[in-house]
């Protein structure tokens, strides 16, 4: 993990432990690595980077699989077929930014009225109210889906238009790779950095 929740669950002891009684130790990026070193430093050699590759293909694969899960996922949504869909799959809490998804599909629907977003994942259930407060708020509560935790997100990734990374932290995201692979645009954390956390 990077250094806010090493530092969020107290790991710190648990990194400098690591490194006393590991040979090698994998990160999946040299900025996860970066982040690890500053609670526990490294010897030289110990670290090794191995970046992940994708858990599991989309099985909603070509033009006529994806044409259907658009169709399929607008109509489990309750939303327009033409509406434009964006997507974030994971827990829906503050480091993953829940908020500023709600965030972004309040700017967003500020300016058109044909973009939804769901967020596919379990709530963080001490934010969860506020989050609903958040969305009622900017007005966007026809917008903002939230469907829960879905074993099977091939349908989100394939029927949407855009996947929205609005972690503050994420050592690597597998959902990137899952969303590259539906052929879906991401849209990254530093487009989003205008915009405000939630108050």
């Amino acid at each position: 993990e990077l250094p806010g929740v090493i530092a969020q669950y107290g790991f710190e002891p648990h990194a400098r432990a690591l490194v006393q009684s590991a040979d090698r130790i994998v990160f999946a990026a040299p900025a996860v690595e970066a982040g690890f070193a500053r609670f526990a430093p490294l010897q030289d050699g110990q670290a090794m980077i191995r970046p992940q590759g994708l858990y599991k293909r989309n099985a909603r694969r070509g033009e006529a699989a994806t044409e259907q899960a658009r169709r399929e996922l607008r109509g489990a949504l309750g939303i327009p077929a033409d509406s434009q869909v964006v997507v974030c799959v994971g827990y829906a809490d503050l480091r993953k930014g829940v908020d500023l998804f709600v965030e972004l599909a309040g700017r967003i629907c500020a300016l058109r009225d044909d973009v939804h977003f769901a967020w596919i994942g379990h709530p963080d259930l001490e934010i969860q109210a506020d989050i609903a407060e958040h969305v009622a708020r900017l007005g966007v509560g026809d917008h903002v889906h939230f469907p829960g935790r879905r074993t099977d997100t091939d349908l989100f990734y394939a029927g949407a238009d855009a996947y929205a990374l609005t972690s503050r932290e994420d050592p690597y995201p597998s959902v990137v790779l899952e969303a590259f692979d539906a052929g879906l645009p991401v849209i990254g954390s530093a487009m989003l950095a205008c915009i405000r956390p939630m108050a």
